[in-house]
């Protein structure tokens, strides 16, 4: 495996003294975090994690294995961390967020801290991403697409230009389908600071469900509701920043061992 393919911004700022690894979106790709990494160098240098099949590995075929997509990205990330460093993922992303914290946990290099945002906590029960649909693979393409609309995270780019379009839909079916693959089942408990966002306008998280991921550390933990719909990290961008910042400076952001 070429673990450099997964790590997108590893010349940037490598001497920043906190790392923080991040994982997008269903359907998203790295890029969706140059923002973020403008915002918060040079103290903290940001490297997104790069899937296959989209972003600059576009020409690789999508994975069918959520298993496989964890594995590889802790062995990447694992590679590649220096003594303080920190996980964050939004949406799916912070599913993957979570199992590459646990499996890191379980190989002795435990996090600094987990961040996660847009999603309900992992043990809870899946339910449909869209009211009145049990599965992605029940729409039709244009039924999809309106979808993708209302929750406003695709670039309008994207879904007014019908090649685009041709080659993302594939690539938002084929995220949504690893999420159904999804079971519950961590190696060990974390034993870092995790901290949880919800957006207070976002239909597909409340705030019990995002209360629940404070149950999965043993370390100090928070769940808080911002502004905002599904996608408001990208949208409310410098105050989310502000929160990580917060978070990377507070007490409770300290290694104990």
């Amino acid at each position: 495996m070429n673990k450099s393919a997964w790590l997108i911004g590893t010349k940037d700022f490598s001497s920043a003294p906190i790392q923080l690894f991040c994982f997008h979106h269903a359907g998203g790709s790295a890029s969706v975090f140059r923002r973020f990494r403008e915002l918060l160098q040079p103290q903290i240098e940001l490297v997104a994690i790069e899937l296959p099949g989209r972003g600059s590995r576009f020409k690789e075929p999508l994975s069918i294995s959520l298993v496989d997509l964890i594995a590889a990205s802790s062995a990447a990330i694992n590679s590649y961390a220096r003594d303080r460093f920190v996980i964050y993922g939004h949406s799916i992303g912070a599913l993957l967020a979570f199992e590459v914290a646990t499996q890191l946990t379980a190989m002795a290099n435990r996090p600094d801290a987990l961040i996660v945002s847009g999603r309900r906590a992992p043990p809870l029960a899946s339910r449909p991403f869209f009211a009145g649909c049990q599965s992605v693979d029940q729409l039709t393409d244009a039924q999809l697409t309106q979808l993708l609309e209302k929750y406003a995270g695709t670039p309008p780019a994207i879904l007014q230009d019908p090649g685009m379009l041709a080659l993302y839909l594939p690539v938002i079916r084929q995220d949504f389908g690893l999420d159904k693959t999804y079971v519950f089942a961590p190696e060990v408990r974390l034993t870092c600071p995790l901290y949880a966002y919800g957006g207070q306008q976002d239909s597909l998280v409340n705030a019990v469900e995002l209360q629940a991921w404070t149950k999965l550390t043993d370390a100090h933990a928070e769940a808080r509701m911002l502004t905002g719909g599904h996608f408001f990290p990208y949208d409310q961008c410098e105050m989310f920043c502000r929160e990580l910042r917060a978070n990377l400076s507070s007490e409770s952001f300290v290694r104990t061992g």
